[in-house]
């Protein structure tokens, strides 16, 4: 159940304050209020207006007050700021003719809500008390226990405050999530839900779509599990707000249509990637999990060739580490934009830059061949290099060799590697 407590400012005991336990006279509806109600505290007068939220913590009990003798124990959970007052009240019907909430008032101290009018005030309340800023972190389960919205899912729209949250995650891509990222047109592009089929407009992608005409803010984070960071407020491009692109079924299955919508970041703070005047470039852990997404044919790049990839990487760095070389990988700012770019491997003492991938197929070998072309710009003349966890075809040993990129290649529990123009195999 949902209630509001009336309360006197000039006459109650009990401290409107965040965290404060106490007591509250029960005179009506008594045999309804359980433990776990939600309760809105209602200030009555001059100033009326809903000042708190909290819950009760027991049944209604019998104790002596001037209002009677019965009360039931109330815990006050978060205030509301600024407080949704009587006017703002006046302007949504689900709550204006609540005999409480009328120009008017009414005495007494406890109120019955329906649940339309109780997700109504959350609603309002939420949109006040929302404090998160661009860069703040927070664990998406704490986000939704807080604000609303299901855990699960990239669109996640909440029915207790005015709010859709969208979450943009580099894992996407599995699921054919290809157009998440930054736009030419100065938008953010972010793709619909819907794994299989073409995706239409509806539940989520309709929320998202219309969230003006309902009055709900878009709410953008990277990341989808765990701890989450808040990119900012967004809004849809009312010019254009969404592409059809092609886009595999997750799991690599056959291509659909996927909508793509435009987004335009509100307000002026946005999380600092503010270009340098210089490239950047640092060294990190190799146990580091950062990486950098990019779209090829799931049949080619799959979780399974991601995590041979990792464990390949694992063992190259082990084999150089036993050689007596010192192995990192190279985080690089470039100057006309804030996203860093990260090398699998570097290799410090033979100025080795290499570039792994998890199958020997050709479509990850061109990718890895202009990763290498964009990372070496930013080096001191590296050797470039591509790991594969076996040897690949003879036409891409002569792709890499027109390239002069170096090959290492898994054998046993050695590496084998052959430069360019290098006719032998050397262990």
């Amino acid at each position: 159940m949902n209630w509001v407590f009336q309360y006197d400012p000039n006459r109650i005991i009990m401290n409107i304050a965040e965290g404060t336990s106490g007591w509250w006279a029960a005179t009506h509806h008594t045999q309804d209020m359980m433990p776990g109600d939600r309760v809105y505290f209602f200030k009555s007068g001059l100033h009326a207006a809903v000042t708190a939220v909290g819950e009760l913590t027991s049944s209604v009990r019998l104790q002596e007050s001037e209002y009677g003798d019965q009360v039931v124990d109330v815990r006050i959970t978060s205030l509301v700021s600024p407080p949704l007052t009587r006017a703002t009240l006046a302007g949504f019907p689900t709550v204006a003719s609540l005999p409480v909430f009328r120009p008017t008032g009414q005495q007494g101290i406890n109120f019955r809500l329906t649940p339309d009018q109780a997700e109504t005030l959350d609603r309002e309340i939420g949109a006040r008390s929302w404090d998160l800023r661009p860069g703040d972190h927070i664990r998406r389960t704490d986000l939704h226990r807080r604000f609303g919205g299901s855990r699960q899912g990239g669109i996640s729209p909440s029915a207790q405050t005015p709010n859709v949250f969208l979450f943009t995650d580099p894992v996407g891509i599995q699921h054919g999530y290809i157009g998440d990222g930054p736009g030419d047109d100065g938008t953010f592009n972010y793709t619909g839900e819907g794994q299989h089929g073409d995706q239409v407009l509806k539940a989520g992608n309709d929320r998202l779509l219309n969230h003006r005409s309902r009055r709900m803010s878009l709410r953008l984070f990277k990341g989808a599990r765990g701890t989450v960071t808040y990119v900012g407020e967004f809004a849809v491009d009312p010019d254009h707000p969404y592409d059809r692109i092609p886009a595999p079924e997750t799991g690599g299955g056959r291509l659909r249509n996927v909508l793509v919508f435009h987004l335009r970041q509100l307000h002026d703070f946005t999380i600092d990637n503010t270009p340098h005047d210089a490239p950047m470039v640092t060294d990190v852990p190799i146990e580091a999990h950062n990486t950098e997404t990019y779209f090829v044919p799931p049949a080619e790049q799959s979780a399974m060739a991601n995590r041979r990839e990792a464990e390949l990487v694992k063992r190259f760095c082990a084999h150089m580490r036993g050689l007596g070389h010192t192995v990192h990988r190279k985080k690089i700012t470039p100057a006309s934009d804030g996203t860093p770019l990260y090398t699998d491997v570097h290799v410090e003492e033979l100025n080795l830059l290499v570039e792994a991938k998890g199958t020997s197929t050709r479509g990850p070998f061109r990718t890895a061949i202009g990763q290498l072309a964009d990372y070496r710009r930013f080096l001191n003349r590296p050797i470039c290099a591509i790991l594969l966890p076996s040897r690949p075809s003879d036409d891409l040993i002569s792709l890499a060799s027109a390239e002069r990129v170096r090959l290492y290649w898994a054998n046993g529990r050695s590496f084998e590697s052959l430069d360019p123009g290098d006719p032998e195999v050397t262990a």
